[in-house]
């Protein structure tokens, strides 16, 4: 926004005041096991997920089910994030007509300053210019002819 709301920095700034480290902690702490996922705090779902961790590997060979069950959710999941993200190209171009419809074709100029800010003139993005990818599996790396001796 071009201007901030005093009123608003002022309430934020009046809580952290009246946080105290007791009151942190506690709140960290939550209400029922499910409370901090359907509330969003991720601090509270945090704890009960690593108390959860710590339960499910100190149950031994009896926790193995419950184990394997997490795992084949984790794999539904997965594939759940792999058709969200086959999908998003279709909602990034819905939300860019959307933008150039509400606002005109003049905010692809923003975009393409943001985009041109972000690369490298490598025509790499500076992201990605030191990811080292590893050679896929049975294959060599490729090796260097030997050179000459006097």
């Amino acid at each position: 926004p071009a201007t901030l709301d005093a009123a608003a920095v002022a309430q934020y700034s009046k809580q952290a005041h009246e946080t105290t480290v007791t009151g942190f902690l506690l709140a960290i702490i939550p209400q029922t096991v499910l409370s901090g996922i359907s509330e969003g705090n991720i601090l509270q779902t945090l704890l009960i997920a690593i108390l959860f961790g710590i339960s499910l590997a100190s149950a031994g060979t009896r926790g193995h089910r419950i184990l394997s069950a997490l795992e084949e959710l984790a794999t539904i999941l997965f594939r759940l994030v792999a058709i969200v993200m086959k999908a998003a190209p279709i909602g990034a171009f819905g939300a860019m007509a959307f933008t150039i419809g509400a606002f005109g074709i003049g905010t692809l100029a923003n975009l393409a300053t943001l985009v041109a800010t972000l690369r490298r003139p490598g025509g790499s993005s500076a992201s990605h210019s030191r990811v080292s990818r590893p050679a896929p599996s049975g294959t060599r790396p490729a090796m260097r002819p030997p050179t000459a001796r006097p």
